[in-house]
């Protein structure tokens, strides 16, 4: 993996205490409930499982892409849910995904530009081959600033 854009050891290791009080995953859960909810999807920068563990819950099927093994290990510690999948990978090249998704998110910090992505419908793309046309990927960046 690319080294330059990833978390390594020890922001894995805190990374949970430090996003939780700015981003509380509840919230996130909430407002990602009616696009997920007995949906396939797909998160992308899924870390230490912060949110991809409670949308598991209400989800048919996640699949989490992060190109940190480090945050990867992290959520392989919490225990991975039997309907998550991980996928260690660089989400700004082609994914080699199967299958389509019924929504896509990402629960990245703002500074990562999250919130310029479209929400425009239920179903969000991702790289070939998954893309659905006409879409777009559901923000979850946090209100607060």
């Amino acid at each position: 993996m690319n080294q330059d854009v990833q978390y390594g050891t020890a922001v894995a290791s805190v990374y949970d205490s430090l996003i939780a009080p700015a981003m509380p995953a509840e919230e996130a859960v909430d407002r990602l409930r009616p696009y997920v909810t007995g949906a396939r999807v797909l998160e992308i920068g899924v870390g230490t499982g912060r949110v991809a563990i409670p949308v598991a819950a209400i989800a048919a099927e996640v699949v989490g892409v992060d190109n940190s093994r480090p945050m990867l290990d992290g959520f392989r510690t919490k225990g991975v849910p039997t309907n998550v999948s991980l996928v260690e990978a660089d989400f700004r090249q082609p994914l080699a995904l199967r299958g389509s998704f019924d929504a896509a998110y990402s629960p990245a910090p703002p500074s990562t530009g999250s919130r310029t992505w479209p929400a425009s419908s239920r179903r969000a793309p991702t790289d070939p081959p998954a893309r659905r046309p006409s879409t777009g990927l559901l923000p979850q960046s946090s209100s607060r600033t």
